[in-house]
């Protein structure tokens, strides 16, 4: 059982920003990921990181909180390869009718100025849409 920890930014319901601890376990083939908010715990479960994450994104906004790492924004989403060979950990920056490069890489649980916080199925709409976009996926 391999265990990694985070530091992401989560902005609460009133917008106070604080820094907050992620928890990421790989166990056999899942991955179960915790963000830990004061008190209170979200956790989420999958085959690889970036959906596990997602369940969490989804109960924080239950709660009127967002996170503000790079696992959120509409643009940014794990190839295949990212989720099956890297557990979903890293994922590109996305931009329509361009191949991702190399260099549009990130770590999910980093942070920057760009990122502009979706729900995951914004999220996995614009990946369709970029796919789209190349020429692959269905429509």
């Amino acid at each position: 059982m391999e265990i990694e920890r985070f530091q992401i930014p989560v902005q609460d319901v009133a917008g106070v920003i604080s820094q907050r601890e992620v928890t990421v376990v790989e166990s056999g083939d899942d991955y179960r990921v915790v963000l830990s908010c004061g008190n209170t715990l979200f956790s989420g479960e999958a085959s690889d990181i970036f959906a596990a994450f997602a369940q969490i994104r989804v109960a924080l906004r239950n709660e009127g909180a967002i996170a503000l790492c790079y696992a959120s924004p509409k643009n940014v989403f794990p190839s295949p390869m990212s989720r099956s060979m890297g557990g979903g950990l890293k994922a590109y920056r996305l931009t329509t009718g361009k191949q991702a490069l190399k260099q549009d890489l990130v770590c999910i649980f980093d942070t920057g100025p760009d990122i502009e916080p979706v729900s995951p199925m914004e999220q996995q709409a614009f990946f369709d849409s970029w796919l789209r976009s190349l020429g692959q996926g269905n429509g």
